[in-house]
Parts: C-alpha cells; sequence; structure tokens
C-alpha cells in the first residue's frame, strides 16, 4: 500500500511540475504578444523609414569609399531593427492563426516568418503576406550588402585577412 501511494505521489508531482511549465510557457508567449502589439505600430514606421534610408542614402553613399565602414555598421544595424520587426509580426500573425501550438512548433524548427509568410497565404491575407516578404527581403539584403561592403572596404578587408603561414620540417 506504502509503494503504491509513493508512486501515484510522484507521478503527481511530475504532472504538476509538466502543468507548471506548461503554464509559464502560456504566460511567457502571452506577455511578448501584448509587448509585440504595443511595440509593433512604433517599430513599423521605423522600418519603413529605414528601408527609405537604406534606399536614398546608403546605397549612394557606398559608392564613396571613405563611407563604407561607416554605412557597413549602420547597414547591420538596420538590418537588425528590420529582423526585429519581421519576427514580432510574424510571432503575432502565427500566434493569432495557429496559437501555442503553432509557435511551439516554429519556434522547434525555427522558421518563425516562413512560417508565417505561407500561413498568410494560405490565409489569403495578402497585405500582411506583402508585408512579410518585403521586410524579409530588406533585412537579408541589407546583411548581405553590409558583407560585400566590407569586403569592399580595403581597410575592413586587410584586419580581416588571416596570414597563412606553412611550416616545413
Amino acid at each position: 500500500m506504502i509503494k503504491m501511494y509513493s508512486g501515484l505521489k510522484g507521478i503527481g508531482v511530475f504532472l504538476f511540475f509538466i502543468a507548471g511549465i506548461v503554464f509559464i510557457g502560456l504566460v511567457f508567449f502571452w506577455g511578448v504578444a501584448k509587448a509585440a502589439e504595443l511595440v509593433l505600430p512604433f517599430l513599423g514606421i521605423v522600418s519603413a523609414i529605414l528601408i527609405l534610408l537604406f534606399l536614398c542614402f546608403v546605397l549612394p553613399l557606398s559608392f564613396i569609399k571613405k563611407y563604407r565602414p561607416h554605412l557597413c555598421r549602420y547597414s547591420i544595424l538596420m538590418s537588425n531593427v528590420l529582423g526585429v520587426t519581421t519576427w514580432m509580426m510574424s510571432f503575432l500573425f502565427v500566434i493569432r492563426v495557429l496559437g501555442f501550438w503553432g509557435i511551439l512548433f516554429s519556434f522547434l524548427f525555427k522558421f518563425l516568418a516562413p512560417m508565417a509568410l505561407l500561413g498568410a497565404g494560405f490565409k489569403g491575407s495578402w497585405d500582411i503576406a506583402g508585408q512579410l516578404s518585403l521586410l524579409i527581403v530588406f533585412t537579408y539584403a541589407m546583411r548581405f550588402y553590409s558583407r560585400r561592403l566590407s569586403v569592399l572596404d580595403t581597410k575592413i578587408h586587410q584586419k580581416a585577412r588571416i596570414i597563412d603561414v606553412e611550416v616545413v620540417r
């Protein structure tokens, strides 16, 4: 009788532990969703301004060699802000359409933005799909362009060069 009671007690403690983890996860996702809803309109405006700055200033000024190191840094920063906006917009769309399980599945396989983009396309939300695709394209375009600027810049390229030494015995 005592062994059966301790076994049931262990199962009860395990189930209570799992319920606590699920509850904490739900509260965390609920808090992130509320914070994203609060911050996302501001980040949307900032992202639109950053895309315009990238197109109007960073691209033309990158033809001048002395500005390339600074433009490389600015491009990386702008890309990170666009990445945050893309993530928040994807998170809100996936949590509204698919709920907790969609977020869990997308975090498990680490493709939140493509999942949101496909979900928006299947749901017929073409405005959200267009915004997400634009944000994804500009996020990665800015990152790759900053790498390209760092390669073009001779100062950064010389600092990053690794000297290969052969040892002959």
